[in-house]
């Protein structure tokens, strides 16, 4: 009986032990199944996050090259298929135009301090002692804002790249120095024309001086013998009475002759030295125009068409070369051309072009010297020495200016007329208040600068025999005159004589301006003087 219970005591133990292990099972099983749930979340997470940061990774990409293929349009080195893209940016269309934005500033800033350093200040203001202001915006070079609401981005700057326009730029600074080569040489060569020349009659004027005064001297010693005869008469006067007393009178009659007669000489002399100089300006106005005043004149173009012999013909020239509405040419036949000659006056007549189209231009004829012997036909040459194709001369007015023989200075009208040609008039000098004016109220500077290329000099007026205080009037006028073109001169402008300049750019001048009508012209600028009479 004992033994029995001692064995069941041995069962109920294994059947613990087995319940004990079954437990510690299933809890390290629920442990290990637990513990795979949590890494198999982990891992879902991290897979998450990958993917994340790959589409961050690609966008962040895309919107790089999108930036690039900005860069590449700007600078003018990219394909069509980057131009279409930034037109297209997408989700990255904040982000383009926030780079856009800075690349703008950037750029403009850089223009900016480029111009400042030649101009040595951003507004260019320190080249104005020279005649010149360098001013150069950013919208010169590019431009190309971003579009508003709705719209697409330009394919690329206007008018071109960055690398199109600054090529550009050099380009035409290279050519424009090389033709400023070309002007001040022909200046150069013009200052020692006239150097030459100035000198050859600076003496003659001082021999002629030198003979005057000679004369003038031995007068003086005819006096001061006279004087000295007189002394001598008084003495013996004393002497031997009245014959004596009479002799010394008759002396001193001729004494006072004598010094009239010089001061009459004097007198002579003066109005000698005058004419002198009135003639020696107009040799060398006679020089001038049969030399010419421009040291290169060729065709600019030929007439094409006559249509019926009318009174209107068709040229070469047009908006592309620069013409304007008003412009003159003089017309020469085209032998002048083909023989290499220099044109001779007028020609064949003048034109003055009425209509502009891009190549070509409808022109009206204002004078025809020879309509039956010799006229203006198809073939023939257009001349203006002052008209250059795409560029202008800059020029001044002084003087007297009647240009259609009715008595008034015709100036402002001159300069008016001319400015609406092509040439740039700088201003033109107002006797009458003694001031340069401009041809518009856009001129804020009226007058010569170191871009004047000439000082187109007014028609000369004679002196007034037998009336000293108009002479003196005029010689003051004529003074005013002479400083205004020094002025113009010694800023580096060629004078030239207004008959001979209109008369080579074609510029309509009455054929009846003569001595009398300038003369009656420059009336209304003498002070207290009487002026001379109209002419019929």
């Amino acid at each position: 009986m004992a033994k029995k219970k001692s064995g069941g005591d041995g069962g109920n133990a294994i059947l613990v032990v087995f319940l004990v292990l079954f437990i510690l099972l299933s809890i390290g099983l629920g442990v290990a199944f637990w513990t795979g749930q949590e890494k198999v979340t982990a891992a879902e997470e991290a897979k998450k996050t990958a993917a994340a940061e790959i589409k961050k990774a690609k966008d962040e990409m895309e919107a790089a090259q999108l930036k690039m293929k900005l860069y590449k349009v700007f600078a003018g080195v990219a394909s069509e298929d980057d131009k279409t893209s930034i037109q297209n940016p997408g989700q990255h269309e904040a982000a383009l135009k926030t780079e856009h934005e800075e690349l703008m500033k950037e750029a403009s800033k850089a223009v900016i301090t480029a111009v400042g350093d030649v101009g040595k200040g951003a507004d260019g203001k320190a080249l104005e002692g020279l005649g010149q202001k360098f001013v150069l915006g950013q919208q010169e070079l590019f431009s190309w804002p971003w579009p508003a609401a709705g719209g697409v981005l330009a394919k690329q700057p206007s008018p071109g790249p960055l690398l199109d326009r600054m090529v550009k730029v050099v380009a035409e600074k290279e050519r424009t120095f090389l033709e400023g080569q070309v002007v001040q040489k022909n200046a150069n060569d013009a200052a020692a024309q006239f150097k030459a020349e100035k000198e050859k009659y600076t003496a003659a004027i001082a021999e002629t001086l030198k003979k005057a005064k000679e004369t003038i001297d031995k007068l003086e010693g005819t006096i001061v013998a006279t004087e000295t005869e007189k002394k001598n008469a008084l003495d013996t006067f004393s002497k031997e009475g009245d014959a004596n007393r009479k002799a010394v009178a008759r002396s001193a009659v001729e004494a006072s002759e004598l010094k009239n007669e010089l001061d009459a000489t004097k007198d002579i002399l003066k109005n000698v030295t005058r004419q002198l100089s009135t003639l020696m300006e107009k040799k060398n106005q006679a020089d001038q125009e049969k030399k010419g005043i421009f040291p290169v004149n060729l065709p600019h173009g030929r007439i094409t068409a006559r249509p019926n012999n009318g009174q209107v013909v068709e040229i070469d020239l047009g908006a592309n070369a620069g013409l304007r509405v008003g412009q003159t040419f003089t017309i020469q036949p085209s032998s002048v051309a083909r023989d290499g000659g220099r044109p001779n006056g007028e020609g064949k007549g003048t034109v003055e072009v009425s209509e502009v189209r891009d190549r070509s231009a409808t022109a009206r004829i204002t004078a025809e010297t020879q309509e039956n012997q010799d006229p203006i036909l198809k073939g023939d040459l257009l001349y203006n020495p002052a008209f250059r194709k795409n560029a202008k001369d800059h020029v001044v007015l002084v003087g007297i200016f009647d240009t259609n023989a009715d008595g008034n200075d015709d100036i402002v009208e001159v300069a008016r007329s001319l400015s609406k040609q092509g040439l740039v008039v700088d201003g033109y000098f107002d006797l009458s208040s003694g001031k340069w004016e401009g041809v518009d109220a856009k001129t804020t500077k009226p007058g010569p600068t170191s871009n004047t290329t000439f000082v187109i000099r007014g028609w000369e007026f004679e002196s007034s025999a037998g009336d000293p205080t108009l002479n003196n009037a005029k010689s003051i006028l004529r003074n005013t005159i002479n400083k205004a073109v020094d002025e113009a001169k010694v800023k580096g402008a060629q004078e030239v004589r207004a008959a001979r300049f209109l008369a080579e750019i074609g510029y309509k001048v009455d054929k009846n301006v003569s001595d009398e009508t300038v003369n009656f012209a420059v009336a209304k600028y003498l002070k207290e003087a009487t002026p001379p009479p109209m002419p019929k």
